[in-house]
């Protein structure tokens, strides 16, 4: 992780709380930074110069935004923007993804997409949740990772069953990724980490998760 990438991904933090500069407008100046030879060296100034905004403006933004992304960095999440080679490519072709994506764990992960998902009822069989890791280790053993939420029942025995393949599985979570929810699933979120897979949001570490989200 650059400190180019960590720069645009401030600004563009910034940009989107701030209201100044969202949606598909803030995803557009991201896919420009992407293709210009020149955005490798921009600062958080600069990115906001290319949009007219001055930096007191959305100075409040900028300050929660590096103060959010530096907690993140310390805990090894990294911010990924859509203007970096890393961010999926299939994600971006989504009309709303999110501008900015946080990971941790192996940040080759990203390189190994796309994947596929095993989602299925929270409310599983025991036979559903056999079914379920009997396809995901398959998968897993050639050379597909899975990319699942982080969620009780299928897509939880779906991450278990890549753990025992040879492809490690990437998580994907509701909320910031200083630790993983709910709790009941902390286990295999961290087992994941610790077999090479990663953890992937769209929010920076600090918010909490919809409650609606980890409802068993």
């Amino acid at each position: 992780m650059s400190h180019d990438e960590i720069a645009i991904g401030v600004a563009a933090l910034a940009l989107q709380r701030s209201g100044r500069l969202a949606g598909a407008a803030l995803r557009q100046l991201l896919d420009e930074l992407r293709t210009d030879d020149g955005a490798g060296s921009l600062s958080i100034n600069e990115v906001l110069e290319r949009v007219g905004v001055s930096r007191p403006s959305v100075n409040k933004s900028v300050g929660d935004a590096q103060r959010d992304i530096d907690r993140g960095l310390a805990l090894g999440i990294a911010p990924v923007p859509m203007s970096s080679d890393r961010y999926p490519v299939g994600l971006r072709r989504i009309a709303d993804a999110p501008p900015v994506l946080f990971v941790r764990g192996d940040m080759a992960m990203l390189d190994k997409l796309p994947g596929v998902a095993v989602a299925g009822t929270r409310r599983a069989t025991p036979h559903g949740l056999m079914i379920a890791e009997r396809i995901s280790q398959y998968l897993s053993d050639e050379g597909w990772p899975i990319v699942n939420e982080l969620a009780i029942g299928i897509n939880a025995g779906a991450h278990a069953g890549a753990l025992k393949g040879k492809s490690s599985p990437i998580a994907v979570l509701a909320h910031g990724l200083e630790r993983a929810g709910p709790a009941k699933l902390r286990p295999l979120a961290d087992r994941i980490l610790e077999d090479g897979g990663a953890w992937v949001s769209e929010h920076p570490a600090g918010v909490a998760a919809n409650s609606d989200s980890l409802v068993p």
